[in-house]
């Protein structure tokens, strides 16, 4: 059962990484329309990583009523563009604007966790089936007898991770910077719960900025 318990724990925390908008910018001078479809683009050097951060990413603006692609089905990854090249390849992408993700920061810190210990049951009288009847818990046998164990695990060390990630978003029409901001991510789980992690913060900025809509996700 305590083991059941701290699984449960550790999938809730690992589903809701502590993401904090650092600091964002609208470009107020330029007027344009709510986004409705943009494409998403991680700029990683690990592919893998990349494509999941992205899919995190697209779930989470496609729940949200924006069209969402992945940065690949409009940019090639190893290509290498010249300018003219990327206004071309962005011009023609069919979406509004494209997203981007860069790492520009990890902060990694090694962690000491000291010995824990605790205590299980397991004393000499069981209960039986009229035990709980006549000595209820905690004023049980169990509660008096010395069976409870006591155990205690070492120490170990662990290592936490905080990711700093770059977001800025562009008109894919005229290359225009639309926004910009900065996430601070404290031990993600993976690269997909970080690219989720963020975009629930981002959407919010950008919906309390009023350049996505406002429509309600299921």
């Amino acid at each position: 059962m305590r083991k059941l318990v701290i699984v449960i724990i550790s999938i809730v925390c690992f589903s809701c990484s502590n993401t904090k908008l650092v600091s964002s910018w609208e470009n107020s001078h330029l007027k344009s329309e709510q986004i409705k479809s943009l494409a998403v683009v991680a700029l990683m050097k690990n592919k893998v990583d990349a494509a999941s951060f992205e899919n995190g990413v697209v779930r989470i603006f496609s729940k949200r009523g924006v069209k969402t692609a992945f940065g690949n089905q409009v940019l090639e990854t190893d290509k290498k563009y010249s300018e003219q090249e990327y206004k071309d390849a962005l011009k023609n992408s069919g979406v509004q604007a494209i997203i981007f993700f860069k790492l520009i920061g990890l902060d990694k810190q090694h962690v000491y966790n000291p010995p824990s210990t605790y205590v299980y049951g397991g004393g000499f009288y069981g209960g039986g089936p009229y035990g709980g009847y006549y000595f209820p818990q905690p004023y049980g046998f169990n509660y008096w007898w010395p069976g409870y164990q006591v155990v205690t695990t070492p120490g170990y060390w662990s290592e936490t991770k905080n990711y700093q990630i770059e977001v800025a978003v562009y008109n894919a029409s005229d290359d225009q910077l639309l926004y910009i901001a900065r996430t601070a991510t404290f031990q993600p789980y993976n690269a997909t719960d970080l690219g989720e992690s963020i975009s629930v913060k981002v959407f919010q900025d950008l919906k309390k900025r009023g350049l996505v809509p406002s429509k309600k996700h299921k």
